[in-house]
């Protein structure tokens, strides 16, 4: 009996801690999502999505061997550097919810006119 009793408080013990962690989780998901830079995010691959990126809207066409597809990018040129933000857009069961996956590709040049 008393067995069953403390398998009763360690199963609502559990349930309760659950939530909260799991509410963690979504919230730093949230935070990240809007702040990548913030230090709780160092280290974390949270998607972010394309709207948030700075830059501007254009079509990118990729080539993966003979197929060719094309998704929404964006360009992003500052006086350091060349970023692009590629949103790859896939059918993944392991995605998490709240935006597509994005990736950014830069290339640090010392001149934007030599690209």
């Amino acid at each position: 009996m008393k067995r069953q009793a403390l398998a009763i408080v360690l199963l609502m013990a559990t349930g309760a801690i659950a939530p909260p962690i799991q509410a963690q989780e979504s919230e730093l998901i949230e935070l990240c999502s809007r702040f990548p830079q913030n230090s709780r995010c160092e280290g974390l691959d949270i998607p972010v999505p394309l709207e948030s990126r700075p830059g501007t809207e254009v079509t990118c066409s990729l080539e993966f061997g003979a197929i060719e597809r094309f998704n929404p990018c964006k360009i992003n040129v500052t006086a350091t550097g060349l970023t692009v933000f590629i949103e790859l857009r896939e059918n993944r069961s392991s995605r998490r919810e709240g935006g597509e996956n994005n990736r950014s590709i830069g290339r640090n040049r010392r001149s934007t006119n030599s690209l």
